[in-house]
């Protein structure tokens, strides 16, 4: 394919190489360093691009000329995720033909990961990319990797609090840094990562309500904190509301406050793995059952079933997809259905 489209000079010996090729009319060449398969690499994207892809085009030059360019589009989190499993499946399967790809190649290939779920993510990966070569160019009928077996991913038993529990915590932590964080967790369902980005100034107060406007997150991307304005999903986007002690002691925690709800010691908004790695630490040293944010939310999901809430009015509160088409089509979040919601969940702690 490469000689038929362009053709490769070595300049210096297995380190820089001239590409040469024709485009709209012109001749064009650009230099590339390191080996000549590289060379070879780079000359296939630009076919790619300016051509589509052929059957005998590799996974290597496809990511490069496609499934890289694509992942602009989304968030940094899951760009950083995809390539990490891309430096994993590149050396296992970047110089062969995508065309001549089999179920059984791809099973083998996948077996040879140990972790199960790195192997879950590396086959969703892998996936992706034969459903674009698939849709957008036709190099495969169908989905050899779709059928591939992982390992089960064992799941942990989640540390969750009671009733009684979460009442105990809430004394425990109060008047610390993490109190307002524990408060809006643990009574809105929120993700942690909806959590630590908000500011003081995305909560509201009234009629002894507190409602939290959530509309961005700070996730960690390769060990740094970036934050965004936008949430997990459309209907991330969203208003929470709770009421009773938590919309009291919030309010009270919000006088003469603003910018960022949990700060470091610099007065920038703490990173996600400190708060994570800081809040482990002191549930130890204070004897208080850890539960991390995470799990807080699947705390508030267990506490509001255990209040008789409504599996919709729940999944408004959290963020979540409807799953019926009249939940999806029909029912809006409004402000009565979210205050109702939080008088429910604050009965269990009266």
């Amino acid at each position: 394919m490469r000689r038929e489209f362009g053709t490769i000079q070595e300049l210096e010996r297995g380190k820089l190489y001239r590409v040469f090729w024709q485009e709209g009319g012109r001749k064009r060449s650009h230099r590339v360093r390191w080996t000549r398969a590289d060379a070879s690499r780079f000359l296939a994207s630009v076919q790619v691009r300016g051509e589509g892809a052929t059957e005998d085009v590799t996974y290597s030059e496809y990511w490069a000329a496609v499934v890289e360019p694509s992942l602009a589009n989304l968030s940094p989190k899951t760009v950083s995720d995809y390539r990490a499993c891309w430096a994993i499946l590149a050396p296992m399967i970047g110089d062969a033909p995508i065309a001549k790809t089999t179920y059984r190649a791809a099973q083998a290939e996948i077996d040879r990961i140990d972790a199960p779920r790195t192997q879950e993510k590396c086959k969703a990966l892998w996936r992706k990319i034969c459903n674009m070569a698939a849709s957008q160019d036709g190099i495969l009928q169908g989905n050899p990797v779709a059928g591939v077996k992982t390992k089960p991913v064992s799941k942990r038993e989640k540390a969750l609090w009671s009733v009684e529990g979460a009442k105990s915590a809430l004394d425990g932590v109060r008047g610390t840094k993490y109190e307002p964080l524990v408060l809006l967790s643990l009574s809105c369902g929120l993700r942690p990562e909806e959590c630590y980005a908000l500011d003081w100034e995305d909560l509201s107060f009234s009629d002894s309500y507190c409602t939290v406007n959530i509309c961005k997150t700070v996730v960690l991307v390769d060990g740094k904190p970036v934050e965004r304005d936008k949430t997990k999903t459309k209907g991330s986007r969203r208003k929470s509301v709770c009421g009773g002690m938590f919309a009291a002691r919030l309010e009270e925690l919000s006088h003469g406050k603003s910018g960022a709800i949990c700060t470091a010691l610099d007065g920038r908004r703490s990173s996600p793995s400190t708060i994570a790695h800081n809040w482990k630490l002191w549930c130890g040293r204070h004897n208080m059952e850890y539960v991390s944010f995470e799990n807080l939310r699947s705390n508030y999901k267990t506490l509001a079933a255990q209040a008789m809430i409504p599996a919709e009015l729940v999944r408004m509160q959290m963020g979540h997809a409807g799953v019926g088409v009249a939940e999806q089509h029909y029912l809006v979040a409004n402000e009565q259905l979210l205050r109702m919601t939080a008088d429910m969940f604050c009965e269990l702690f009266v």
